[in-house]
C-alpha cells in the first residue's frame, strides 16, 4: 500500500479530509479546475459589476480566490506559488537578456576572451514528463542557455551555456531556481 493510500485510509477512518497537494497522482488537475472557476468568477464579476473597467477582472479574481480558498484551503497558497514562479521566470529571462545583450555589444576580442562556454550536466530531482519538459523549456527560454539532451535514465539534463564561470554555481542556480519552483507547484514542496 502506498503512502498516499495509507494516508487516505487513515483520514477516512478519522473522518478528516486530506489537504489538497498537487502531485503526480492527478490532483494537480483539481487546481486547474479551481483556477478555471476562479477565472470564470472574475469574468462574471467584471460583467455584472462594471465599475472600474479592466480593474474589475482583478477584483473579480480576488473575490473568486477568497471564495475558493474557503472551499479549498490550499488554493490560495498554490496560486501564490504559480504567480511567484511566473514572476521569477520572467525576471530570469530579463536578467539573462540583459546579460546576453551586454556580451553582444562588447568588442569581439573582449567578448571572446571573457566567454566561458560549457555543457553542464545537471542532476534532476524532477521526475514526471511534465516537470522535465517544463524545466527544459524554461532553461531554453532563458537567453544564453539551451537544454541539449536528457540522459537515458532521465536523471540528468545536459545544458549548454554561453558563459559559465563556476559549474557548481550554475547547477545550483538551476536546481535552486527553476527546478525548486517547479517542484513547489507540482509536488507541493515547501
Amino acid at each position: 500500500m502506498s503512502k498516499r493510500q495509507k494516508a487516505q485510509s487513515t483520514s477516512e477512518r478519522k473522518g478528516t479530509k486530506q489537504p489538497f497537494r498537487p502531485g503526480p497522482s492527478g490532483s494537480g488537475s483539481k487546481f486547474l479546475v479551481l483556477l478555471l472557476i476562479n477565472i470564470l468568477v472574475a469574468m462574471f464579476w467584471a460583467v455584472l459589476v462594471p465599475v472600474f473597467g479592466t480593474l474589475d477582472y482583478v477584483i473579480g479574481y480576488l473575490v473568486g480566490l477568497a471564495f475558493l480558498t474557503l472551499v479549498e484551503r490550499s488554493f490560495a497558497r498554490q496560486t501564490v506559488r504559480v504567480l511567484s514562479f511566473l514572476v521569477y521566470a520572467f525576471w530570469q529571462i530579463v536578467l539573462s537578456s540583459v546579460s546576453v545583450a551586454w556580451i553582444v555589444v562588447q568588442p569581439r576580442t573582449a567578448m571572446h576572451a571573457k566567454l566561458k562556454r560549457a555543457i553542464v550536466s545537471v542532476p534532476l530531482t524532477v521526475s514526471s514528463d511534465f516537470e522535465i519538459a517544463a524545466l527544459a523549456t524554461l532553461i531554453t527560454l532563458t537567453p544564453g542557455t539551451l537544454s541539449m539532451e536528457l540522459s537515458n535514465d532521465r536523471s540528468t539534463l545536459y545544458v549548454h551555456s554561453i558563459n559559465v564561470n563556476d559549474i557548481d554555481a550554475f547547477r545550483r542556480e538551476i536546481k535552486d531556481g527553476f527546478e525548486y519552483r517547479i517542484l513547489q507547484i507540482t509536488q507541493g514542496i515547501v
